[in-house]
C-alpha cells in the first residue's frame, strides 16, 4: 500500500551572530543545524520562536530579532513541505557571552565567514549562513 498523505511544516529558526561569527548546532550523531523548530497551531512566529529557543537552548530571546531569511523545502516525492522561516540574533561582539555548555547533547559551533563553505553545507543554509554577516 502507498502512503499518499501530505505533510507541511512551518519551522522558525534563529542564526546567532557575535561580531564577525556565527553559530549553528551540531547533535551527537552530526546532524548540523539551527536551533529553533516548529510553530504549534495558534502561535505567532515570535512566539513560537521564544519557546524553542527556550527548550532548546535555554535562550531567553527578549527582543524582536531581523528576519533572516525565509525557503521552502519540497521532497522528491512531493509528500512532505517544509517552509523555513530564519531570524538573525545579534549577541554583541563576543560570543563567549552566549551559553557554551552542551544542551540537549548540542555542540555549538562558531564560524567566521572565511570557514563557513569549508562546512559543505547545503546549498539553503551556506547561503543563509553567509547572509547573517552582511546584515
Amino acid at each position: 500500500m502507498i502512503d499518499n498523505k501530505k505533510e507541511l511544516k512551518i519551522s522558525v529558526k534563529a542564526v546567532f551572530r557575535a561580531k564577525n561569527k556565527v553559530m549553528f548546532h551540531k547533535s551527537k550523531d552530526g546532524v548540523r543545524d539551527l536551533p529553533g523548530g516548529h510553530i504549534e497551531f495558534g502561535e505567532t512566529i515570535i512566539e513560537a520562536l521564544k519557546r524553542e529557543l527556550m527548550e532548546e537552548i535555554n535562550f531567553d530571546l527578549n527582543n524582536d530579532p531581523k528576519l533572516l531569511h525565509v525557503w521552502t523545502y519540497i521532497c522528491k516525492n512531493k509528500n512532505i513541505h517544509r517552509v523555513y522561516i530564519v531570524y538573525l540574533i545579534d549577541i554583541g561582539n563576543n560570543p563567549k557571552k552566549f551559553v557554551h555548555q552542551e544542551v540537549n547533547d548540542m555542540e555549538f559551533v562558531w564560524l567566521k565567514k572565511e570557514k563557513v563553505k569549508e562546512q559543505c553545507f547545503l546549498p539553503e543554509m551556506e547561503n543563509l549562513l553567509l547572509k547573517a554577516f552582511d546584515i
